[in-house]
């Protein structure tokens, strides 16, 4: 991977051990070529204890009566009768009622659970948030008991895991389309992860993961298997690589990504290297030499 009369090359660290590639997704719809700044992305959601919550309406005294059929709907007890406590999360399994999270001190959720509520819709403090994901949150009165807050509308592609351990959907994950479908359970540890061209952001935002593009999706493997094998750029990896303006940088100067091309940093953003060489040349010849940070 070392051809110094061609636009894009790797000098140092790849294949090299010290630094790491890996072959990714793109994300749909982008055509990646060699040399373009991205980071890894995902579609995965972070997990949720219960996958089918329905209500935390009272129950007046009494727990819903339910069938085999129902097995995997959830509930947060509230107003049950005796042998339930008020605030506990618990989850049908098609013959009894199992605590999935007990309650918190004063019979209330504990607060940062996740759950994803039922997909006909639920009621109480789960109506009109059919498959969305909501968090048992603190109320603004600390006095009043917590509320249920969405934190995210899925979109299509997205899977989440339920880590409820006595859910029935315990381990399995699930992928949503319109709905999440309760027979998509799809093995842990597979990640739907894709990159994109990466813009750095601000400093004060997490550092992103910066790769670099090898081999694009414009080239013949990249279009047969539909990956593109990426360099991780702060692993010592050396490349060199387009960029319009060559001809203001210099050796010891950082750069950031715009959109999955180089420009020099403007000091607010996060660099992705550090300029060891340009040929001082400006517009589309520009060409540098940078290395990873």
């Amino acid at each position: 991977m070392s051809d110094l009369t061609s636009v894009f090359d790797v000098h140092f660290g790849w294949p090299n051990s010290c630094a790491l590639s890996h072959d990714f997704p793109p994300k749909a719809g982008v055509t990646l070529p060699a040399g373009t700044i991205v980071a890894p992305g995902t579609k995965q959601l972070r997990s949720a204890v219960v996958l089918r919550i329905k209500t935390d309406a009272t129950g007046a005294g009494s727990p819903p009566s339910l069938v085999l059929a129902d097995a995997g709907k959830a509930y947060v007890v509230n107003t049950w009768g005796a042998g339930h406590d008020d605030g506990d999360i618990v989850e049908w399994d098609g013959t009894k009622f199992n605590v999935v999270v007990p309650h918190a001190v004063g019979d209330v959720p504990v607060i940062g659970t996740r759950v994803v509520v039922i997909e006909a819709g639920g009621a109480g403090s789960f109506s009109g948030h059919a498959n969305k994901i909501l968090t048992c949150t603190v109320a603004a009165d600390p006095e009043d008991p917590p509320t249920w807050v969405v934190t995210t509308t899925p979109s299509s592609g997205n899977q989440i895991d339920i880590n409820g351990a006595n859910s029935i959907y315990y381990t399995k994950r699930f992928s949503y389309t319109t709905v999440w479908a309760l027979t998509d359970k799809l093995s842990l540890g597979y990640s739907h992860a894709y990159v994109d061209a990466l813009t750095s952001p601000i400093v004060a935002s997490v550092k992103p993961s910066a790769w670099i593009v090898l081999e694009g999706n414009d080239q013949f493997d990249g279009e047969f298997t539909g990956e593109v094998t990426c360099a991780k750029l702060p692993t010592g990896c050396t490349v060199k690589v387009k960029c319009a303006v060559a001809n203001t940088l210099v050796p010891g100067e950082f750069v950031e990504a715009e959109g999955g091309i180089v420009k020099k940093c403007n000091g607010t953003n996060h660099a992705i290297g550090q300029v060891d060489w340009s040929n001082a040349t400006a517009g589309a010849g520009g060409i540098i030499i940078f290395t990873g940070v």
